[in-house]
């Protein structure tokens, strides 16, 4: 939707205004935004949040229980965006906390890992189901 304040920022989006500047500058505008990311077990969606926030790989898997959740802030001349990403482990009995990462997202990433077709077949169900529990997003149909 488009930005009718100038903010740089989509009604999807949450804007925090800040206090007024003793100096009688414009505050800076801080904007948050909530990131979803779902898909089958072991396709990297951890990982990627990690190198995303963190700069920094593990070789390691960990399984993850239930939902992980990173924040990632970056400043862009007067405004601060606070990235909240929110990772859904992809094992089914999970499901139950999808809404959870769904819900208010103002983007949603489909995971799946190239050398497993299987979790490129999963995306459309994961895409259905994140439909279902998001009104924010504008997803293709």
């Amino acid at each position: 939707m488009a930005d009718p304040e100038g903010t740089g920022a989509d009604s999807a989006s949450k804007l925090t205004p800040s206090k007024p500047t003793s100096d009688g500058q414009k505050p800076p505008v801080n904007i948050q935004i909530k990131v979803g990311m779902v898909g089958d077990p072991a396709v990297g969606k951890t990982s990627l949040m990690v190198k995303y926030v963190e700069n920094r790989f593990d070789e390691d898997y960990i399984q993850t229980l239930g939902i992980n959740f990173m924040e990632k802030i970056i400043a862009l001349r007067e405004k601060t965006v606070t990235f909240t990403i929110f990772d859904l482990g992809g094992e089914s009995e999970f499901n139950g906390m999808m809404p959870l990462v769904c819900s208010d997202a103002s983007a949603m990433l489909f995971m799946f890992d190239l050398t497993r077709r299987a979790t490129l077949q999963s995306v459309k169900e994961w895409y259905r189901q994140a439909r279902g529990y998001n009104q924010v997003c504008d997803f293709p149909h």
